[in-house]
């Protein structure tokens, strides 16, 4: 029982691989904000760091819309076994960014400032 119970605590590790991000940031002059997005999705630039941490990519954009995939592993669950919030709002922050920023002419830049979510209730 004991090496049952050692086996299920086993750590797990997960491999993340990214490119520099100065890269992608040099790729982004005199391009558009859609330009540069679509770029990402013909892979001519590489992903952000962080959609490589949390396994999105972007698979197409439009004026004002972006799209989105995941398949979120076991490294995202929480306690309860189920995806993290965190990563839906991370998703979520990143579509929306990224809709804003396929309206943005060249040069042009955005932060997120807020983002704001409410718990379901029973």
């Amino acid at each position: 029982m004991d090496e049952l119970l050692a086996a299920t605590r086993a750590a797990r590790t997960k491999l993340v691989s990214w490119h520099d991000p100065a890269e992608l940031q040099a790729g982004a002059a005199g391009r558009s904000g859609r330009e540069f997005l679509q770029a990402i999705i013909a892979r001519e630039l590489p992903p952000p760091p962080m959609a490589a941490l949390v396994g999105a990519e972007l698979l197409a954009v439009g004026d004002g819309e972006a799209l989105f995939f995941c398949t979120p592993d076991e490294s995202t669950y929480n306690p309860m076994g189920i995806v993290h919030g965190g990563l839906l709002c991370t998703l979520l922050d990143t579509a929306a960014g990224c809709a804003v920023h396929s309206l943005l002419p060249a040069g042009a830049g955005f932060s997120s400032m807020e983002t704001r979510h409410r718990a379901a209730r029973p």
